[in-house]
């Protein structure tokens, strides 16, 4: 039993790590250690926070301090456990085409 739970966190993580990033724009709203609040087209997101979480600004890293209101695009990912992770936080982001 113990051989095919790794066998299948081995193939999870495969597959995870071939899936491609998903972006969201929203308005940030708060935020912990844990988590990234925002508001999209009405909804209000919870997105994991993880130590592999970045912070960019003119695609250069930068610190987690965010001003409530502030619009970001985020690229997130599904973890094993189904949750939406935050992988890379724009804090300049790019005006949407239309």
């Amino acid at each position: 039993m113990l051989k095919l739970a790794s066998a299948w966190l081995i193939f999870g993580s495969v597959l995870l790590a071939q899936m491609p990033l998903v972006t969201l724009r929203g308005a940030f709203k708060e935020m912990d250690k844990h988590s990234i609040t925002i508001e999209s087209e009405g909804e209000t997101v919870v997105l994991r926070r993880t130590k592999k979480t970045r912070f960019l600004r003119n695609n250069k890293p930068v610190g987690a301090e965010v001003a409530r209101g502030t619009e970001l695009l985020i690229e997130v990912e599904k973890d094993l456990a189904a949750s939406i992770v935050a992988v890379n936080v724009y804090l300049d982001p790019p005006k949407p085409t239309q």
